[in-house]
Parts: structure tokens; C-alpha cells; sequence
């Protein structure tokens, strides 16, 4: 993993994002799941997830800040999730305590790791500068 706000990054640019050898952004304060029920409500993930920390409040949908993955094709739930917590220590403590055991009772073991993005030009973009335009 490379953190460019201390480096010069593979753009040749000096950055505060941290940006992996893929070129994603790691999202500190997030958190991907698989292996959840297809049938799993977000209350259910708020209920479980947030045992471990507060949960980020979602403005623009007025709910907390949980995404569930579906199928572009038939709109059904795919059984992963991104879970946004207030502070990065949450989601860290997330991984620590939730990756590898089951969701509720019994089930399949859920995979919970740090949640990644495909890195923009405002990830890439030097310290002080504003986000090209275009």
C-alpha cells in the first residue's frame, strides 16, 4: 500500500490519499462484507455492526451510512454490504472482531476487510490544489 501524503505518488504528485498498487483508494473509516444472508435488512447490519462503533449518519438518504450490493441484472441482493463508521479505529476494530465469524447466529463466516475505490482525480490531485475541472 502506498500512503501518498507522504510520498510522491506512481502520478508523480503529492497527495493525502492513500492509494493502494491497484490504484484504489483505501477507505479508512469503511468497511466491505461478504457473506452475508441475501435476505439481510439494513437494520439488521446497523443492529450488528454497530456493536463495534457508531455508524456514519447518511445525509442524503436520512438513514446510516450502509450500502448493500445488489445484481445490476435482477436487483437482488448480492450478500456484501460497505459499512461507514464516525472513525477510522471503528472500522478497524470492525475487521478485528467480525471477519471470520458468522453473521448472527450460525450462517457462513463473513469476510470483512477495509473497503476500496477506483482512485479519481481528486484522490491524485497535490496538496493545496483544487480538483481539475472539465
Amino acid at each position: 500500500m502506498l500512503t501518498c501524503a507522504d510520498a510522491v505518488c506512481a502520478a508523480g504528485v503529492e497527495t493525502n490519499s492513500v492509494v493502494d498498487e491497484k490504484g484504489e483508494v483505501v477507505q479508512d473509516d469503511t468497511v466491505y462484507v461478504q457473506g452475508l444472508p441475501l435476505d439481510v435488512t439494513e437494520a439488521q447490519i446497523e443492529a450488528h455492526f454497530g456493536q463495534i462503533g457508531l455508524i456514519k449518519d447518511d445525509k442524503k438518504k436520512g438513514g446510516k451510512k450502509i450500502w448493500i450490493y445488489t445484481d445490476k441484472a435482477t436487483g437482488q441482493p448480492k450478500g456484501d454490504a460497505a459499512v461507514t463508521y464516525d472513525d477510522p479505529p471503528a472500522s478497524e476494530a470492525a475487521i478485528k472482531w467480525f471477519n471470520g465469524n458468522p453473521f448472527g447466529t450460525g450462517g457462513p463466516k463473513l469476510i470483512v476487510e477495509r473497503a476500496k475505490r477506483k482512485a479519481n482525480a481528486w484522490d491524485l490531485q497535490p496538496k493545496g490544489m483544487a480538483a481539475p475541472r472539465g
